[in-house]
């Protein structure tokens, strides 16, 4: 931890320096506090970020589709509303 000081009262120095240990508290907390309000908004089949979700349920859900018959994938976060929408073939 890197000591952050400025003056103070008859020559003291004020730490301003927050401990690691101490930040990580607190996100934890708010993360607590946002994760119920946020949570629910999110779309089922998104993954990152999200509790007991991540990059193995996503290929999980993946296969599925594929075992479905879904043949093609479309990205729309790189759809730039001007050019045909982004699509992988499954083929």
């Amino acid at each position: 931890m890197r000591a952050n000081c400025r003056p103070g009262n008859a020559g003291w120095q004020h730490d301003l320096s927050v401990s690691y240990a101490n930040l990580a508290g607190r996100s934890t907390d708010v993360l607590q506090v946002i994760e119920p309000i946020f949570e629910p908004t999110f779309h089922p089949s998104s993954h990152g970020f999200r509790p007991h979700r991540g990059a193995h349920t996503a290929i999980a859900q993946a296969k599925e589709h594929l075992t479905a018959g879904y043949q093609t994938v479309v990205d729309p976060r790189r759809h730039d509303h001007i050019g045909p929408e982004p699509t992988l073939s499954l083929k």
